[in-house]
């Protein structure tokens, strides 16, 4: 009966032992997956440091520029206004030329009208 006893025992240790390797085998599988998604979200940080960078390079390239632009946005307002302006007097003699011109003609035909 003892030896039964010592049998089972030695038994429920093994399987005992058993389950313990197959939880420790599956904490490692699971270190390993964490230590795999750590690395890569490592290397996803460092790839978002670079493109970073070069983002607040091309801000601060776009930024620098806005001065300049300023300026050229305050000439070329100048300019429309200048030439708004000219368009409303070219318009003006051009509707007074189209006038005289018109006068002109009546005055030829009334002058061929009395010829005739």
């Amino acid at each position: 009966m003892q030896r039964f006893e010592e049998a089972l025992a030695t038994e429920r240790a093994a399987c005992i032992a058993a389950e313990e390797a197959a939880a420790a085998d599956t904490k490692r599988q699971e270190m390993e997956q964490l230590q795999r998604q750590l690395v890569d979200a490592q290397n996803m940080v460092a790839s978002l440091r670079v493109v970073n960078k070069e983002l607040q390079t091309e801000v601060d390239k776009l930024q620098s520029q806005i001065p300049s632009m300023e300026v050229a946005y305050e000439n070329l307002k100048g300019s429309f206004f200048r030439l708004q302006s000219m368009y409303g007097s070219v318009k003006s003699k051009l509707s007074t030329a189209t006038d005289e011109v018109a006068r002109l003609r009546a005055e030829l035909r009334a002058g061929r009208s009395q010829e005739q």
